[in-house]
């Protein structure tokens, strides 16, 4: 009985890991304010934005969709190395966002955002891995809540930067 009570603990750490990885991996306050960045910021023409960097990320979702879910079945990646991999990916596509110089380095960040975004499809999966079969509808709906939340805080943090002109855009 103690050592099923230990393995539940475990099992619930290894959890609360994941969903502290997904809350951080959704919280992007920034994102709605890309397009305004680019223009006003990076001097890229709009017209240049909406159809020779963001139709890369489009685009490119699918194939980097495939991917994952082939690297994510693997012995040899499995779904840590993916999620590891997209959490690479994410800090790649903001240092070239941030420091990249001209329109290149922003269509290269749309293909890193797109393997970040799709690394995601692996966070469910390794949360089924992580417990239980009686605990996966449990688990699930916590994970997909834990998404909502980072997503309603990162919406709510970035319009109150943004409105309060505590962090302009450059």
């Amino acid at each position: 009985e103690e050592a099923e009570e230990d393995s539940a603990g475990r099992l619930r750490d290894k959890l609360f890991w994941l969903y502290l990885f997904a809350f951080w991996s959704q919280f992007k306050p920034s994102e709605p304010f890309l397009v305004d960045y680019l223009i006003q910021e990076k001097g890229i023409g709009s017209e240049q934005v909406y159809q020779d960097v963001l139709d890369l990320f489009v685009y490119s979702r699918l194939p980097f969709l495939i991917i994952v879910g082939f690297c994510a079945e693997f012995d040899c990646c499995g779904y840590r190395a993916v999620l590891v991999a997209g959490a690479f990916c994410g800090v790649l596509t903001v240092l070239m966002t941030r420091f990249g110089i001209g329109i290149s380095s922003q269509q290269a960040a749309q293909f890193t955002v797109s393997a970040a975004f799709a690394s995601r499809v692996a966070v469910p999966s390794m949360a089924f891995t992580l417990c239980l079969p009686s605990q996966f509808q449990e688990a699930i709906h916590t994970l997909k809540a834990v998404m909502l939340f980072s997503n309603c805080c990162a919406a709510g943090l970035g319009e109150l930067l943004r409105d309060a002109e505590w962090v302009p855009l450059n």
